[in-house]
């Protein structure tokens, strides 16, 4: 990995060492750099708090003070920087407590040689670069979890709205004025469903359909259409540098993460600019993967960046996070990037971006790459014309679902589709109602208190009750559940569904065999 232009402080209270340290600098890093000389600490936590600085060295012998004390005063402050510790000799003990407190690396002062520090230098800035990535995985991943919970209780407040006014819709005693009101209400529905799969495509738990996809061929598909978009001062550089490119993802959503990089990339080029796309393949070996969390072997790496405006580095620390935006009221909802790196994330992917005030901005992802397959292929997607709602025939439906409203709406949408229901507020009440019902379907949510739904299903193949089931749930589904559930449930469905597309379901489910769909 080739090394920045690296801004270093030295802390050392021998005046002659840091022209030592300059010449060997010089020949280390090929004058690529810029050296900073203190002898206190005090000095060095105020040149720190003042200007950026790539990596410190620091000698552990000071005329009053150690080096584990500045490595003490950088982890209280919270100060995130590499050092290297200086040392006179090998002492095992001062090895020992640097590295315990933080120091990434130890060099002897009597075996100081342009090769051993340049070697040091990148290992202690490569290192820093994978930990630093790492915590701001860490740190979005949280935000993924709290944004999924919070995914959730929209999208039961979304299947009563959206419940209620298709009710409405077909209910013919409704005034042909008041319909079109209605619409505009299910439109507006649609587009709070819409911003919920983004905030749920940032906590990487939407649903995908994965398969081996050619991410050469997509990006050329996607380049083709997007470029027509482009303001004509944007000029384009595209450089696919590997043609046998395959990745195992969902096509929709690869397509998403190129539209809304160049989006964005437009976005930061008013005035007009460069815009180049690269793809490239890349062999890691293990000490040399760029995320610590990323395993060796081969990547493909997709590019992009800009000539822009740049982002200000208070501000770059919190571009992946959900409604974080820099435009003005009304031009967007914060949810761009953060769509992106949850996309990457579900697509087993890293990503990271780097920007300069002025100069501008370059996002890296990387893929793991696959060998191309006879899994390539697509399968069309269920039929949800709204024109063509089938009926029921007067079978039974048990709804089970533990938020009142919703089973309400629940209930009266399946009802004015010409079903007979009962309904249970958890699993406990589902089997007792089972019993008496005899339902010829179950529709149920999975997280309910008592008994949830995973366990009512158990329970009900324990006792040899084998209704159609379908799952309707506001959270993401995790692969451990759907495979556990796999041989007993017809069809996993995410809340809110539509009207038109239960109706198809319940009237597909209720009029085939006992084979699952899933």
């Amino acid at each position: 990995m080739k090394l920045p232009k690296l801004s270093i402080l030295l802390l050392d209270d021998d005046y002659e060492f840091p022209q030592i340290l300059r010449e060997y600098l010089n020949f280390a890093l090929e004058g690529n750099y810029s050296l900073q000389w203190v002898d206190t600490i005090e000095s060095a936590i105020d040149e720190i708090s003042i200007h950026d600085y790539h990596i410190a060295l620091a000698d552990y012998y000071l005329e009053d003070e150690k080096g584990a004390d500045f490595l003490l005063e950088l982890k209280n402050r919270g100060i995130s920087l590499p050092v290297i510790i200086l040392t006179g000799a090998e002492e095992k003990d001062i090895i020992i407590e640097s590295m315990r407190l933080g120091a990434v690396d130890y060099i002897e002062k009597t075996k100081l040689h342009p090769q051993i520090l340049q070697r040091s230098i990148r290992y202690a800035w490569h290192n820093y670069q994978r930990e630093r990535k790492s915590r701001e995985q860490e740190r979005l991943a949280s935000l993924g979890q709290l944004a999924a919970g919070i995914a959730h209780d929209f999208n039961n407040i979304l299947q009563s709205i959206m419940g209620y006014s298709q009710i409405l819709q077909i209910d013919t005693r409704l005034p042909k004025e008041l319909r079109s009101d209605i619409r505009v209400i299910q439109k507006q529905a649609q587009r709070a469903s819409k911003l919920i799969d983004q905030i749920l495509d940032f906590s990487r738990q939407a649903p995908s359909k994965m398969e081996i996809l050619s991410l050469h061929d997509i990006l050329e598909k996607s380049l083709s259409f997007l470029q027509k978009t482009m303001p004509e001062n944007i000029q384009f550089q595209v450089k696919i540098k590997e043609p046998h490119a395959f990745i195992k993802g969902d096509e929709t959503k690869i397509n998403q993460i190129i539209t809304n990089l160049l989006v964005n990339a437009r976005d930061a080029m008013p005035k007009g600019g460069t815009l180049q796309i690269t793809l490239t393949s890349h062999e890691f070996q293990p000490m040399e993967v760029p995320f610590t969390e990323m395993k060796p072997g081969r990547w493909l790496k997709l590019e992009v960046r800009d000539t822009g405006t740049g982002i200000p580095k208070e501000i770059l620390s919190h571009v992946f996070e959900p409604f974080f935006t820099t435009k003005e009221v009304g031009e967007g909802t914060g949810l761009g990037l953060a769509q992106v790196y949850g996309l990457v994330k579900q697509h087993k992917g890293f990503i990271d971006i780097q920007s300069t005030v002025g100069v501008g901005t370059t996002v890296e992802i990387y893929f793991p790459s696959r060998n191309a397959s006879s899994e390539m292929g697509k399968q069309k997607p269920i039929s949800t014309d709204y024109d063509k709602v089938p009926r029921g025939k007067g079978e039974r439906v048990l709804v089970v679902e533990d938020e009142s409203s919703l089973l309400e709406t629940l209930e009266r949408m399946i009802k004015a589709l010409g079903y007979k229901v009962e309904t249970a507020a958890n699993g406990r009440e589902g089997l007792e109602k089972f019993g008496t019902f005899l339902p010829d379907l179950v529709i149920t949510d999975l997280t309910m208190p008592e008994l949830g739904g995973v366990e009512m299903i158990w329970k009900m193949e324990e006792r040899g009750m084998t209704p159609k089931i379908i799952v309707l749930t506001g959270y993401p589904l995790q692969q451990e559940i759907t495979e556990s559930l796999k041989k007993s449930v017809w069809k996993f469905l995410r809340k809110p569904v539509k009207m038109s597309l239960l109706a198809d379901l319940v009237r597909r489910c209720l009029d085939s065999s006992h084979e699952i769909e899933n």
